[in-house]
């Protein structure tokens, strides 16, 4: 999944700049940003999964493992993370990875 990827770069680009939640620095902290933001996607585009729990379980697929670019995702984890998002940023990275996706599938007037 290319959005994926982009969606990645996109992340790097917008949250860099700005200040996060004090526990996403903490070192033994796995689940990034982009890996949350990743599932998260991931989840939005595969209509077969329905919760958060769903998709926690289907972070144990090794493919979706390299999709989202981590290990598998604990509940607590995922559950923590929604608490320390920063929403604003989360808009900046949705609208951002909307604009390319628009651009890439745009289809010229016949």
């Amino acid at each position: 999944m290319e959005v994926l990827g982009d969606l990645s770069d996109i992340l790097k680009r917008i949250a860099e700049p700005q200040e996060v939640h004090p526990s996403l620095n903490h070192p033994n902290r796995q689940l990034e940003y982009s890996h949350y933001l990743s599932l998260f996607l991931f989840g939005l585009m595969n209509p077969v999964v329905q919760s958060m729990r769903g998709l926690c379980s289907i972070s144990r697929i090794p493919r979706v493992q390299d999709v989202i670019g981590c290990s598998r995702v604990s509940l607590g984890s995922f559950s923590e993370m929604q608490h320390v998002l920063n929403p604003e940023l989360l808009h900046q990275v949705f609208q951002e990875t909307y604009k390319q996706v628009r651009s890439q599938t745009q289809v010229d007037p016949v």
